[in-house]
């Protein structure tokens, strides 16, 4: 990958987006940060919100591809699709993270202004409710979901979130479906009930695996799903160049 290359995209996306990104991201998600904790200073609404507005950068990021002119002059750009992936995921991953981050520390900051000149008792400390033992597992979470809408994006073009998400509840709903049949099979048909009490006792004991390895599978299992869909995302842009 040609690091100018990339350097001349970022200028590109800067040059356009700076303002509206600032505006409309930024000061929107301050000012419901803001609102939302002055109504109820208990609830996560703003990260919520964050969320979804993350899940829209992926769209944005290849709102060229959805259109077909526009398709033809993005993937004609002097950048190889390497570049161009490379490119919006640092956009998604790090700089909208960043922006949503900041915007949330603002708003929650004259919310707390605010309290404070009003002679608010019992409040808690400051960005006190973020605080979570779960942060890490809770990140992870965040990013397998962005990677899996980062590829929807590159996949379907046009109206990639609601594509994504649906076809999201299709695998949910088919992967219930044959779990529910093959436990169905396993009752019915194929386990005595002694075989059944020695399998759920199996389970019962193997489920009992020290903390940390758990904790370092679980890890390992994140980290191969998010590198699965960003490699997915580079696959696909180059199918469609060619």
């Amino acid at each position: 990958m040609n690091i100018n290359n990339i350097k001349n995209l970022l200028n590109a996306y800067f040059v356009e987006n700076w303002k509206r990104d600032i505006i409309w991201m930024g000061g929107v998600m301050a000012g419901i940060t803001l609102l939302a904790n002055m109504m109820n200073p208990y609830t996560y609404v703003e990260v919520f919100v964050a969320v979804i507005f993350m899940l829209v950068m992926t769209q944005r990021v290849f709102i060229n591809l959805g259109n077909a002119s526009q398709s033809i002059h993005y993937l004609m750009i002097p950048a190889s699709y390497k570049e161009k992936v490379a490119t919006n995921m640092f956009l998604v991953n790090i700089y909208a993270v960043v922006l949503m981050l900041l915007s949330i520390f603002v708003g929650y900051s004259l919310f707390y202004i605010v309290c404070k000149i009003g002679g608010v008792s019992n409040l808690s400390p400051f960005l006190g409710k973020y605080k979570t033992d779960q942060a890490g597992s809770t990140i992870l979470l965040f990013y397998m979901a962005l990677s899996v809408f980062f590829f929807g994006a590159v996949y379907f073009r046009k109206k990639s979130v609601l594509k994504t998400f649906s076809a999201i509840l299709a695998v949910c709903f088919a992967l219930s479906l044959i779990s529910m049949l093959v436990l169905w099979l396993n009752v019915h048909l194929t386990m005595h009930t002694g075989m059944m009490n020695v399998q759920y006792s199996f389970l019962s004991d193997s489920s009992n695996l020290p903390e940390l390895a758990s904790n370092i599978l679980g890890f390992i299992f994140c980290i191969g799903f998010i590198v699965f869909f960003y490699a997915l995302s580079f696959l696909r842009l180059k199918e469609t160049e060619a």
